[in-house]
């Protein structure tokens, strides 16, 4: 391949294809409600480029941005819609915006691509099929799999860099553990290329090619701002010295094709794209355990309204939980979860998984207590405990009050043990602890039973004093002064 392209570059027969774009972080260095802004302001500056400018293409990533501006400014995204139709204005990414692509959990990655992708078939007409996280910081080894078989062709990114990431090639086929394949490519300057260095970019591209066709966005971006004429006009001027055509906008699925046409014996990596800041993955650790609460209590809610549905006929809330998701989908934004933003940025960050948590809360009590009214109980007082977990769980549950003078029986009346802890309240009241075994998607009953009982046999043995706790199989000594594991007994 190296001679092939080096043969290509004496004949000075490389392709560029190039493409306006305008990076947007809708939070980072400022909140939100500025990122809302910006996009207004850089589709606004984009269409009347492309206006006077009837060869540019610009893609634009993101079905939130997208949203925004047709809540607020109708007008204007018909003339992103009318755009789309003529092929200049490419959707790319298709997600509700570029996530972290590591700390997510994978259902959200797939409802990234629900959600995204049906917004941009139902608005747009348009069917995405470029995946596009060109900022993120990593990039896990299970997302060829999850854009295959979310309908994707192609995946666009930049980081990890060369100096940070080796790989054969820009251009290579990303395989998943699974075996399913996506044909990646590393973007090989900033994104935010534009003015005079965008001219350089292009001259040095001709000159050293590294493959046999290259695509090259440009633009101003992170605050967004698009390309602008004086892009337009570098991009003219190495047109024109390069000759022949070969330096055109395009749209960036024309540059996939032609890699392939043009590219024999595409390498293969079979790992992870990383690792590019990875000191954020370590701070900012309430945002990151956020998203993953919220991640798990809306799969709860979902799954508990499905049985509830089936037992009970109550109706799903699909919209209520389709809002919950698209919240967390939200605050999964690159710099949102790794930790990159300014502090002010996380007070929104905190609302916002908070109504998600709010939603998944609601829907999920009324899910239970609908289920629960259903389950026969008149044998006594009970406790019905739920697993929304797709396997079977056996964990401890906590009940506060819990009643005196009462003990713990299975749904077959077999003793179950149970432990008083202290409570949360300071109102005088008990809270029990005792160890439930639940099954997958499903509840167990508990029957409280009243009077006097023998002592409850616990199997092994666990003794607590001032910073020190053993049992059957394990000593623990504490550092009185910072709590930390000052000896461990096997």
């Amino acid at each position: 391949m190296a001679y092939v392209v080096g043969f290509l570059a004496v004949l000075n027969l490389v392709e560029l294809f190039l493409a306006g774009n305008a990076h947007i972080d809708p939070v980072w260095l400022w909140r939100w409600f500025e990122g809302f802004w910006t996009v207004r302001y850089t589709v606004r500056r984009v269409v009347e480029l492309m206006k006077k400018n009837p060869s540019l293409t610009f893609v634009f990533s993101s079905a939130i941005m997208y949203e925004w501006l047709e809540e607020c400014e109708p007008q204007l995204f018909e003339e992103v819609k009318r755009l789309v139709r003529e092929g200049r204005w490419i959707p790319v990414g298709g997600w509700i915006v570029e996530p972290d692509c590591n700390i997510p959990c994978g259902e959200s990655y797939v409802r990234h691509a629900i959600y995204g992708k049906s917004y941009f078939k139902e608005k747009l007409g348009f069917d995405v099929t470029i995946g596009y996280n060109i900022d993120s910081f990593g990039h896990n080894a299970s997302l060829p799999q999850i854009l295959r078989k979310t309908g994707y062709k192609y995946y666009i990114f930049m980081r990890p860099g060369g100096h940070e990431k080796n790989l054969p090639s820009l251009i290579f086929w990303w395989e998943s553990p699974d075996g399913s394949r996506i044909l990646a490519y590393r973007h090989p300057v900033s994104y935010t290329v534009s003015n005079g260095e965008l001219y350089r970019v292009l001259k040095n591209s001709v000159a050293n090619p590294p493959i046999p066709a290259l695509l090259i966005l440009f633009g101003a971006g992170d605050h967004g701002g698009g390309p602008t004429e004086n892009d337009i006009e570098a991009v003219r001027k190495a047109s024109e010295e390069v000759g022949d055509g070969r330096v055109a906008f395009a749209n960036p699925e024309e540059f996939f094709k032609r890699i392939l046409e043009l590219y024999q014996n595409i390498p293969v990596v079979r790992d992870e794209l990383q690792h590019h800041a990875s000191g954020c993955y370590s701070v900012l650790s309430e945002v990151k355990a956020l998203n993953r609460r919220a991640e798990n209590m809306v799969m709860a809610a979902e799954r508990m309204s499905v049985l509830a549905y089936v037992t009970s006929g109550l109706e799903y809330p699909r919209e209520r939980l389709r809002r919950g998701w698209k919240l967390i989908l939200l605050c999964q934004f690159h710099d949102i979860l790794a930790g990159t933003c300014i502090p002010e940025a996380y007070w929104d960050v905190r609302n916002i998984y908070g109504e998600s948590l709010n939603i998944a809360y609601e829907v999920l009590n009324l899910a239970v207590q609908r289920v629960s009214s259903q389950i026969d109980t008149s044998s006594g007082r009970s406790l019905v405990v739920f697993n929304p977990t797709g396997v079977r769980a056996v964990f401890p549950v906590e009940v506060e009050p819990w009643p005196t003078d009462y003990s713990l029986v299975d749904g077959g009346g077999k003793p179950i043990p149970v432990q008083t802890v202290h409570p949360s309240s300071t109102a005088g009241l008990k809270r029990g602890l005792f160890v439930a075994d639940v099954p997958s998607l499903g509840y167990k009953t508990y029957r409280l039973v009243e009077g006097d009982k023998p002592p409850q046999e616990f199997e092994g043995v666990l003794r607590a004093s001032h910073g020190r706790i053993e049992n059957d199989y394990l000593i623990v000594e504490l550092d009185q002064e910072n709590g930390a594991i000052k000896m461990l007994y096997d």
